[in-house]
């Protein structure tokens, strides 16, 4: 199985429009090596902008917009920024390799 925020089901997390969430990603798994997280917002894949790999915060020029999907290989751990563009739900998957699904936790986003 897989934990968000230590949980198998984790609780909503509750965001702002506008106001920037930094999520650290981490595969501490020993069978699992290619682990793909998503933020979507009903079946559309959302952006995030990349701050870290490996807990080092990158250079300025590699900090890019980019689709909110990153794979994830045993041991790697990366930091990106999440803002909600409009208020409700959005969705923050764990995914195998081949797409199936392994976790999910909801972000709701407020005014």
């Amino acid at each position: 199985f897989v934990l968000l925020n230590g949980r198998r089901e984790p609780a909503p997390v509750e965001v702002r429009v506008g106001a920037p969430l930094r999520l650290r990603l981490i595969n501490i798994t020993l069978g699992r090596p290619s682990m793909r997280v998503e933020v979507r917002r009903d079946t559309t894949l959302l952006s995030w902008r990349a701050r870290a790999k490996d807990g080092r915060e990158l250079a300025a020029t590699r900090q890019l917009v980019r689709p909110a999907r990153q794979t994830i290989s045993i041991g790697e751990t990366y930091d990106v920024e999440f803002t909600p563009g409009e208020a409700g739900e959005y969705r923050l998957e764990v995914q195998r390799a081949n797409g199936g699904r392994l976790a999910v936790m909801l972000l709701r986003a407020s005014p």
